[in-house]
């Protein structure tokens, strides 16, 4: 009922929507939303909204819109069996809700991705994939999410044989459902539990946990939940001697079934008070239920069940010496359950094919991202080592163009200043005049903040030929402090108002290596920082530690998620708007480090800050020559 009304209120603000296309992001999203809340009552319509909408997103530019409709096109294939076209785009959609940033997002298309690793067998990837979602359903305060994503972990417990584990499992789950008071949710995992307990052996509590589901199925008005709750407690009663109860529930079971037309369920029903009846030793009461039970069943195609009702059948007429009759349902059930054997077999080499061409598509498809991507760095350390070349003639040439002309203005200046205190002293008692004194002591500023900004463009200019270290060899033995002075004056006007550039730059021994390949590895750390923070500070250290030193640059910016955190020095893209760069930045810095012989740990927290710690040995490995000629 929930779910009608929520498909009438978005059918009304569709239709309230205008046509222009200033309305059609607006029109995608409830479309999509509508597509998702209608899948059980009309899949093909869902099915097709999606497919418009993925299309329509898509010539928008619009990536969420576009991860969204793929979620939701591949939750269709799922429900649908289509394992092989559900599993790549809930991939996909996966990717594109981690490039915005939308954990949740991500945790539903993991959720889909799941089922679709447990349907073709894959439980080993299945299982990671879902404890990747429980883990963001946790982080992000998601509790139904986390509920439904403990009984995804418990499903596939069961399946591979662990049923210790999918108890504790279930009961995680329903105790969170409970707390939140999610009456679904708690039916559910009493359903669920109570089936588990039936495999287990243990009856008692099997048939509580069916009641407790009843009892709710009861409340919401749901049918077909009551029913199948009823035929479970039944089948354990049966079991436990409670011949009359049992009886009492698939009568209650067949009753539920009609209300919904379930002629499987309703065949199945039957089949039980067959096997019942046969127990008791009312041989005609259970031959008429199976002759019911098997028309219901040949005329819904239902061979399992089918099967079931013959053996039944069988062994009530092998026990009145039938044998003849009982003959004819045992071939029946003969041939049915090849039949079955043959399908199932079919089913297992179908998700075996599957699951082979699910993985052949993914090694395809990293193996492309691998050359690609690989191919994208080298031609991106190659661009910015021609940037590096560009900055550093560029600075030679600033510093001679400029340089001349600073040193006639620093003479200037400083000629003004004696001037100005030659002229205080000539003027001897017309001097302490207030007018003659004002303007005195506004020339004498005026000259010394001339003089500070010519002192801070040499700084500058000295700065951006050192970081670029154009005419210096490859590589050497340098002062690393030096050079971190030289990033930091750099980088600072990119700091916001308000942030502290804090320097603890202790004196370390010279290291040897390539000054301008870790100036930029320094560089991109400190915009990334400074781009993070917009209050505290961001704080460079340097210490000497055993066989080289350390640097340490923190900041109390915004921090990282982990699933962010784990493809930090991973090069990839990212998309703002309609923009899309190749993000290598960091890829590079790591591989910087690295080239040097050292190592670069970093550690982030969200809302807490970043520290990177980086580590250089004294020495340059061997090979450093030997990756330098080949880069």
């Amino acid at each position: 009922m929930t779910g009608e009304l929520d498909a009438s209120v978005l059918e009304a603000r569709l239709s309230r929507l205008g046509d222009g296309p200033e309305d059609e992001a607006a029109r995608i999203e409830i479309e999509l939303e509508l597509a998702w809340t209608n899948f059980y009552a009309d899949r093909d319509r869902s099915r097709r909204l999606s497919e418009r909408a993925l299309e329509r997103a898509r010539a928008l530019e619009q990536p969420r819109l576009e991860a969204v409709s793929l979620r939701n096109l591949a939750y269709c294939a799922l429900v649908g069996g289509d394992y092989a076209a559900s599993l790549p785009q809930a991939r996909e959609a996966i990717r594109l809700f981690e490039s915005l940033d939308e954990p949740v997002g991500k945790a539903t298309a993991l959720d889909i991705a799941t089922h679709c690793l447990e349907g073709v067998g894959d439980y080993p990837r299945a299982l990671e994939t879902a404890v990747e979602a429980l883990r963001l359903c946790r982080a992000h305060e998601r509790p139904r999410e986390t509920a439904w994503a403990l009984a995804n972990l418990a499903s596939i417990n069961v399946h591979t044989g662990d049923l210790d584990l999918a108890e504790r499992t279930y009961l995680e789950a329903l105790e969170s459902f409970e707390a939140q008071g999610y009456a679904p949710g708690i039916s559910r995992l009493k359903s669920l539990l109570g089936g588990l307990y039936q495999r287990m052996g243990r009856d008692a509590e099997a048939l509580r946990y069916h009641q407790s589901a009843l009892e709710l199925a009861e409340q919401a008005g749901l049918s077909n939940a009551q029913g199948q709750a009823l035929m479970d407690a039944g089948e354990i009663l049966a079991r436990m001697d409670r011949s009359d109860e049992a009886l009492d529930c698939y009568d209650a079971a067949a009753r539920c079934f009609e209300e919904t037309n379930g002629v499987v369920q309703r065949g199945r029903v039957a089949v039980r008070r067959g096997q019942l009846f046969h127990q008791l030793g009312r041989p005609d009461d259970a031959r008429a239920e199976l002759d019911e039970a098997i028309d219901r069943l040949e005329s819904a195609g239902a061979s399992p069940d089918l099967l079931e009702a013959h053996r039944a059948y069988a062994r009530s007429l092998d026990h009145a010496s039938l044998l003849e009759a009982a003959a004819h349902h045992w071939r029946r059930a003969h041939d049915l359950l090849a039949e079955i054997m043959d399908e199932e077999q079919r089913k297992a080499l179908d998700r075996i094919k599957t699951r082979l061409e699910i993985e052949r598509a993914e090694k395809d498809a990293e193996i492309y991202r691998l050359r690609y991507v690989e191919l994208a760095e080298m031609q991106s350390q190659l661009v910015e080592r021609e940037r590096l070349a560009v900055i550093g003639n560029l600075a030679a040439g600033v510093a001679h163009e400029v340089n001349t002309p600073m040193g006639v203005i620093r003479a200037s200046v400083d000629v003004a200043q004696k001037a100005a205190h030659r002229l205080r002293d000539g003027l001897g008692d017309h001097a302490e005049d207030p007018k003659i004194r004002r303007a005195i002591h506004a020339m004498e500023s005026s000259l010394s903040s001339s003089g500070e900004a010519v002192t801070r463009i040499q700084q500058m200019v000295q700065s951006l030929k050192n970081f670029a270290k154009l005419d210096e060899a490859q590589h050497q033995a340098f002062d690393l402090v030096e050079e971190l002075e030289n990033v930091l004056t750099l980088v600072a006007p990119k700091v916001s108002d308000g942030v502290a550039l804090e320097r603890h730059l202790a004196p370390v021994p010279r290291i040897e290596g390539h000054p301008s390949e870790l100036n930029q590895a320094f560089m991109t750390i400190l915009v990334n920082a400074a781009e993070a923070t917009t209050e505290g500070s961001i704080t460079v250290s340097t210490c000497e530690v055993e066989g080289g030193i350390q640097v340490e640059i923190s900041d109390s910016g915004r921090g990282m998620e982990p699933e962010a955190l784990e493809r930090l020095f991973e090069p990839g893209f990212s998309k703002k708007g309609s923009r899309v760069r190749f993000r290598v930045g960091l890829p590079t810095a790591s591989a910087t480090v690295q080239r040097h012989g050292g190592r670069l740990e970093v550690d982030s927290h969200p809302g807490r800050g970043t520290r990177f710690l980086i580590y250089l040995p004294s020495q340059l490995p061997p090979e450093f020559d030997r990756v330098a000629d080949a880069g």
